[in-house]
Order: C-alpha cells, then sequence, then structure tokens
C-alpha cells in the first residue's frame, strides 16, 4: 500500500478521496472479514462455555472444548491487533477518511494507542486461572459486531433502508456497549482482581492490569461519545467512527 501525498498540489476533498479510497475502503473490507470472524467465535465461545439454566453465570468446570475454542478467540484476537496495527502503520491513509484534514492524521495515532492497551488487555485473560475473566473476554470482544453495523453503514448509500436501519442499529449498539457493558465490566475486573488478590495474599500481582485497561477503553468510550454526540452538533463535519475502535473526522458533502 502507498502513501498519499497531499503537500505537493492542492487538493479538494473529492480529489483526496479519490486518490487514497482505495486503502481506505481495503482497509473496511478486510476489518469486515476479520471482525465478521471474531464475533462469532467470540459467540460461539460464550456458547459452549455458559450454563443457560444459571443466566449470566458460567459453569464451574471448564470442559477441553470450551478451552480450545477460547485459546482460538485469544489467538485470533491477537493476531487481528498486530496485523491490523501494522496495516495502520504502513499505510496511515487506510483510516483516514481526509487525508488533508490534520484531526486524521492525529486519528491514526489514536488507533495505534487503542490497538496497543486492547493487545495489552487480551493478555491478561489468558493468564488467570480464573476462567470469569476468559468468559468476560468472549463479552467483551461482541463489541465488534458495532464496528461490523458501522462499516455496513459507511458503505450503504445515505438515506437508503439498509442505511437507515443501520444508522439506527449503530447507536443502540454504541450506547448499549461503550456506556452500560464496558463501565459494568470495569467493575467486574476490579471485584475479579480483588478477589484473585485475596486467593494469593498480594494486591501485587499481574491482575491488576485488567481493572486498569478496562479503564482506559471506558474512558476511550466516553471521549469518542462525547466526539458523536457533542462535537458532531457544534460543527460543520460528521463525525465517523474509524475502523475498529475509532474517531475519525470526515467532511460534508460538497
Amino acid at each position: 500500500m502507498s502513501q498519499v501525498k497531499t503537500s505537493d498540489t492542492p487538493v479538494d476533498g473529492r480529489l483526496a478521496m479519490t486518490n487514497f479510497s482505495n486503502e481506505y475502503r481495503l482497509h473496511d473490507h478486510f476489518n469486515l472479514i476479520y471482525l465478521t470472524v471474531i464475533v462469532s467465535t467470540s459467540l460461539y465461545f460464550l456458547y459452549v462455555s455458559t450454563d443457560y439454566s444459571l443466566i449470566g453465570t458460567t459453569k464451574i468446570a471448564q470442559d477441553n472444548h470450551s478451552k480450545d475454542v477460547f485459546l482460538l478467540l485469544f489467538a485470533i484476537v491477537f493476531q487481528y491487533f498486530i496485523v491490523d496495527s501494522y496495516i495502520i502503520i504502513k499505510s496511515p491513509t487506510c483510516v483516514m477518511v481526509d487525508p488533508t484534514n490534520e484531526k486524521s492524521h492525529k486519528h491514526q495515532q489514536i488507533v495505534i494507542f487503542h490497538h496497543i492497551v486492547s493487545l495489552a488487555g487480551v493478555i491478561t485473560t489468558v493468564l488467570p486461572p480464573n476462567y470469569h475473566m476468559r468468559w468476560y473476554f468472549g463479552i467483551l470482544m461482541t463489541v465488534e459486531s458495532n464496528c461490523i453495523i458501522q462499516l455496513i453503514r459507511r458503505h450503504s448509500k445515505e438515506g437508503s433502508l439498509v442505511y437507515i436501519i443501520f444508522n439506527f442499529l449503530f447507536y443502540v449498539f454504541w450506547i448499549f456497549y461503550r456506556l452500560i457493558l464496558f463501565p459494568i465490566l470495569f467493575v467486574l475486573f476490579i471485584w475479579e482482581y480483588n478477589r484473585y488478590s485475596l486467593s494469593v495474599k498480594s494486591y501485587y500481582n499481574y491482575l491488576v492490569l485488567a481493572p486498569l485497561i478496562q479503564g482506559f477503553i471506558v474512558a476511550f468510550g466516553f471521549y469518542w461519545t462525547y466526539e458523536l454526540f457533542i462535537k458532531t452538533l457544534r460543527s460543520n463535519v460528521s463525525f465517523v467512527p474509524g475502523t475498529a475502535d475509532g474517531v475519525g473526522i470526515e467532511k460534508k458533502k460538497i
């Protein structure tokens, strides 16, 4: 993927879009496929590891199949963050809705930082012997369904029935995950950290990373919600959540 040079000659929004749209769209397609695999694997893991007669409670006994599915999910998610980070570093314009906009360049750095934080969070789930952390991880990764909805909306004709449906679903899923589920999981991670600390008789252990990282993710969620609902209303730009979990700035259509 080649980077787009925008500083040599003045370009308008349409020409900039033409220059880099292939990278942007290819990256969206990559994410649409990869994130669909992640969400599907997460749901399957939750299905095989949950006793639905005890709603929201994981099985006490872990069977080998559940462990295998979790390791598969862990490997897929770990690989995704590595590969996607490499793509974004190699071709920054793939996450820029408008490469002539300075905020789009800042967006690349935000996405990379988010990926690093998320990757650290993924690692903390595989280390504890406590199975609940892995189950919470399965729930956490279903958030990518929000990104899949956003990607479908982004590539739908504005005003069409498909666009209207997925635009509505995007906001519903956004509020559910970013403002409700993520803060709840933050509290549960603190509880799990405290429980594990009591079992090892020390609060100085690696599981402290789980609530800290989830705290960062919750903060990201509130920041992007501010961008989504507040700043968009005050400016002449439209907010587009970046590929995976980021923030993009898009010029109004001209």
